[in-house]
């Protein structure tokens, strides 16, 4: 599971960095953030309760907790910087 763990934020940081490399505006960044960080896993949560013992469910589920927190905190840090950058605007205008 830490692997799995550091793959969702690598992808995070590695949309970011895309975003940044192409010079996509504030939008176009968080989509792409978002959309390499995320991925639907609740398919293995599914394989894992059909058809084995419910105990082997855990480790896809503490992986959905992670991944929802890591997206939840990821987002805060994008609204701030682009609150930051709006005022910055602002201020220069």
């Amino acid at each position: 599971m830490p692997i799995d763990n550091w793959l969702c934020f690598y992808r995070i940081v590695i949309g970011y960095l895309i975003s940044r490399l192409m010079r996509w505006n504030d939008a176009g960044r968080t989509a792409l953030v978002f959309n390499g960080g995320m991925r639907n896993i609740s398919a293995g949560a599914v394989h894992a309760i059909i058809y084995f013992p419910a105990p082997v469910a855990l480790p896809v589920v503490l992986g959905m907790i992670f991944q929802q927190s890591t997206a939840s905190l990821v987002g805060f840090l994008l609204s701030r910087h682009d609150r930051v950058k709006a005022r910055g605007r602002r201020i220069a205008a």
